[in-house]
């Protein structure tokens, strides 16, 4: 990712974006981490580790009731990141690889996919 001048923010696999708390939350899930940007400023604030780095697949990132939450594929696991300190404060664990996050209503829904493991 680059700024509007041209210097390098970080190097990603993006696999996932999603907007919450006034930041830009986006997923990498070859790493394993979803970095948190500042818009208005067009840098990384922080790199939160939320699963072990994986093989890439698609993994959404969504706002809900005062967290952000992330798929992580490879773990089977939808993590909730607190946007105040930047950390997993709990996993889902899941009998499938969870993909597509959707918030609404109040309630967290993902669609999962049986991978190879």
């Amino acid at each position: 990712m680059r700024n509007r001048g041209g210097h390098v923010l970080a190097t990603v696999e993006p696999t996932g974006i999603g907007f919450g708390f006034g930041f830009v939350w986006v997923s990498d899930s070859i790493a394993g981490v979803v970095y948190k940007i500042d818009p208005s400023a067009l840098r990384v604030v922080d790199t939160i580790p939320v699963s072990g780095p994986g093989r890439g697949y698609q993994s959404d990132v969504v706002e809900l009731d005062g967290s952000m939450w992330v798929a992580s594929p490879d773990a089977d696991t939808i993590e909730q990141i607190d946007p105040d300190t930047n950390a997993v404060v709990n996993r889902i664990h899941l009998p499938y690889a969870p993909q597509s996050l959707l918030a609404a209503n109040g309630s967290l829904w993902a669609t999962v996919t049986q991978f190879p493991h």
